[in-house]
């Protein structure tokens, strides 16, 4: 390995990868240890990281389809009680 090729920490996250990736135009980033920097712990490729990515994506939209039917039954709820005022008074 270069002395010059950057490295990511295993405590740091995926924006500060992409971001390093970018800068450096490197495919991939060693990972090094959080306590001993200079000891390499793994590999991180565009591929993992994409991959991380996709993860999160769907995880996301699975739970904005539960956000979504939540608000649904609330507005329901919501609607209801209103005709329900409305056929009281």
């Amino acid at each position: 390995m270069e002395q010059n090729t950057p490295t990511i920490g295993s405590n740091d996250n995926l924006a500060k990868a992409v971001e390093l990736m970018s800068k450096s135009e490197e495919e991939f980033l060693p990972v090094v240890s959080a306590t001993e920097k200079s000891r390499i712990i793994g590999l991180l490729t565009y591929k993992d990281v994409l991959t991380a990515y996709k993860i999160h994506l769907k995880e996301n939209q699975e739970a904005g389809i539960n956000l979504s039917l939540k608000r649904q039954r609330i507005k329901i709820l919501v609607r209801g009680r209103q005709l329900i005022h409305k056929t009281k008074d």
